[in-house]
């Protein structure tokens, strides 16, 4: 169904009908509807307009004491029945479905009369309202002039609220209306719109409203349209888990796998799977229609033509000396002089050992532990089998894996990758860079012998706000479960960098709360509604009765513990780095005197962090005596409540080949502090570890998430 409305401001302007033709000529619709016309409505004017295939008989609503505001035009194969008609719209009714105009009053109290007359309408009917409904539905829908009235916005809500009816997708300007002024005088706002049902969507499905700019007057055109994405000709194979639900799907896998094929091991594997990819394709495990056509249909003589009529226009010697040229600009340059004394650095290697056991063949549960080490939902390679297709079908495929697979190489990546490469390697995190990137700017206004510098790459956010991705989304049309997972989803976006690095301010954090809410309630972040249960009672596990959403602080805080072991217990550069610039020699964190932007979070949740902090003894020689708990939940200084004692002592130090010998001073304080002697655990040998104890509950007593 296509729609056009414009609030046209004067139809008997050459321009106006000018333009009226080009829009009608493009986007062929089979309605349009003109408000304002400002001319008397008849049929030589309309044979004026030149409009080739609309019949010359229009709906309109003039009376006898004056002339039409709206015009409904329509394609003469249609004949619709006017349903109802007023001063402010006009609704006609054509196979069933109803659209109605709107040319809503500027004055709030005639505009309600327009509520009132379209009340309490069913939901069954496929119902369409667009037109000038000369109000906005949220406050961002208008700039300059006065404050708009809350009273008029709510009676617009309420109204669609009351009629289940919603605002359809909308492409083009937001603002539809200009007062034409500039500086300080000019108004804009959103006043055109196309809103609808949930019926009319589930027939016209991907429908929705472009409004386009404003070319001759003060309103945008309307356009109305079911939005179609046409599916690739040739889509590329995606292996998809729900296949493997079949009854059939293993028998198939194993039925291909097993056909013979010769060749060297790396051919064989590529090979069947290839072979297994078109068997998948032609079978009618796929949802989607499995016949894909080809581009060269020799049937379509229309789209021979057209390609033809492109390939002759195209000047190929143009094309390639742009494309030399461009590439010539960006790597051709000045010659630049390097200091080559930069590049003499030695990292880290394998060793003699680790080269021989690079040769050794693995065992085959090495292979196995490998591959189910894949990420199941990770994305899948070229050929378009990911890793939940091996765990699924290990039976059948491991002979040739563990044939190919035999590689010890990811044991010694670390000696062969310097770690400040952090992407796509197991074990490290882009956290990691980020932090340290953070800290190294907050310090390049400190003076150095050899200087400081920045290089600023301009790469655009990965996110936006929160309140701009859920405004993006049009709630009204999605189930309430459904914008759940969406908000946990924008929510969840926002972990992946800055949460798990910076402490959020509390006020930024119930903004976003608040915009959540909003969107899971009303299904508008911008619309607020009052409901029985309050957010922090939703904010639990399903099992509780919840809704399995945690809050952000509580994620917030979460995260920089995280950051803040990480920091305690890596042994790498950057967090050497960050452990020097926060902690004193002492090891106690540094409360003032220093530039962070991360060290407000990890102050927040340092205590909790460290009391909660465990030493399971290795050899002893990093385990502090007085300061870390090794011996009991917690340390010895906050048992005696002694931050005086000298937190250089390392318990390594009295371990004497089979037996703890400890000085009388150190012993009394133990003793003090509940040791029994008997019980003193015995180092286990190599490095100490830390651990966290347990879920801190005091903190997240519904979700627990660990340190």
């Amino acid at each position: 169904m296509r729609v056009l409305y414009w609030n046209i401001n004067g139809v008997a302007h050459e321009a106006a009908q000018c333009k009226l033709r080009e829009l009608i000529r493009d986007f062929k619709p089979e309605f349009f509807c003109l408000a304002e016309p400002k001319v008397h409505c008849s049929v030589a004017f309309g044979n004026r307009l030149q409009l080739e295939g609309f019949s010359s008989h229009v709906n309109h609503n003039a009376t006898a004491n004056s002339i039409a505001n709206i015009w409904v035009c329509y394609l003469n194969s249609i004949n619709p029945s006017i349903i109802n008609r007023s001063k402010q719209a006009i609704t006609i009714e054509v196979e069933g479905v109803h659209i109605s105009f709107f040319h809503a009053s500027y004055v709030q109290t005639t505009r309600r009369r327009l509520w009132q007359q379209f009340n309490n309408q069913d939901d069954v009917t496929l119902w369409l309202v667009m037109g000038d409904f000369n109000c906005i539905l949220r406050l961002d829908e208008k700039k300059g002039g006065l404050e708009p009235r809350t009273s008029a916005i709510n009676e617009f809500s309420d109204w669609l609220d009351d009629n289940n009816l919603f605002e359809a997708d909308s492409l083009g300007t937001k603002f539809t209306w200009t007062n034409k002024q500039s500086g300080t005088d000019r108004i804009i706002s959103k006043l055109d719109r196309a809103v609808i049902n949930a019926a009319w969507l589930a027939k016209f499905e991907n429908w929705r409203c472009k409004a386009l700019l404003r070319e001759v007057f003060d309103h945008s055109t309307l356009l109305g349209y079911s939005f179609v994405v046409p599916r690739p000709k040739r889509a590329p194979f995606r292996i998809q888990k729900m296949w493997f639900l079949h009854a059939d799907f293993l028998g198939m896998v194993s039925e291909s796998w097993n056909m013979p094929a010769h060749g060297s091991l790396d051919f064989i594997i590529t090979y069947k799977l290839k072979r297994l990819k078109g068997v998948i394709k032609q079978d009618q495990l796929r949802f989607e229609d499995a016949a894909l056509h080809s581009d060269e249909n020799l049937s379509d003589i229309t789209n021979l033509n057209l390609m033809k009529e492109a390939m002759s226009k195209l000047n190929y010697d143009q094309v390639r000396d742009h494309v030399v040229q461009y590439y010539e600009n960006k790597f051709n340059g000045q010659e630049l002089d390097y200091e080559f004394s930069l590049f003499d650095y030695e990292h880290p290697s394998i060793s003699e050992v680790e080269s021989l056991s690079m040769d050794r063949i693995p065992s085959p549960e090495e292979i196995k532990q490998v591959v189910f080490d894949l990420g199941a939902d990770s994305a899948p390679g070229p050929d378009g089998f990911s890793g939940c297709f091996y765990r699924h079908c290990w039976e059948i495929i491991q002979d040739d894996l563990i044939k190919i697979l035999a590689t010890r190489l990811g044991s010694v990546l670390d000696n062969l990758v310097s770690e400040e490469q952090v992407a796509f390697m197991k074990g490290r995190n882009i956290h990691e860079n980020i932090s340290l990137a953070s800290e190294m700017v907050n310090e390049l206004h400190l003076k150095r012998k050899d200087g400081n510098i920045g290089l600023k790459l301009d790469i655009s956010q990965a996110f936006d706000t929160i309140k701009s991705q859920l405004a993006g989304w049009k709630g009204f049309s999605l189930y309430f479960h459904d914008r759940i997972v969406l908000v946990k989803s924008v929510i969840a976006s926002y972990s992946i960098h800055n949460m798990a690095i910076y402490k959020w301010p509390r006020k930024f954090i119930l903004q976003c709360e608040r915009d959540a809410r909003n969107f899971i309630w009303t299904g508008d972040s911008n619309v607020s509604r009052a409901v029985v249960v309050a957010y922090d009672e939703v904010c639990c596990p399903f099992e509780e009765g919840g809704l399995g959403l945690a809050r952000m602080s509580t994620k917030n805080d979460a995260l920089i513990m995280k950051l803040r072991w990480n920091i305690r217990t890596s042994k790498k550069k950057w967090a050497g780095f960050l452990r020097a610039k926060f902690f004193g020699r002492n090891g106690c964190i540094k409360f003032k005197g220093v530039k962070s932007s991360i060290l407000p979070g990890i102050r927040k949740i340092y205590k909790l962090v460290e009391s909660n902090n465990r030493v399971f003894l290795g050899d002893g020689r990093t385990t502090s005596l007085y300061y870390d708990a090794w011996y009991s939940d917690r340390c010895f200084s906050d048992i005696l409540n002694d931050q005086t004692v000298d937190r250089n002592v390392l318990l390594g130090d009295f371990w004497l080949a089979d037996h703890w010998e400890f000085p009388e001073v150190h012993m009394d304080r133990m003793l003090q502090a509940g040791v029994i002697a008997a019980q003193l655990p015995i180092p286990n040998g190599g490095d100490d570890q830390e651990f966290g104890c347990h879920i801190i509950h005091a903190l997240f007593p519904s979700f627990q998430i660990k340190i």
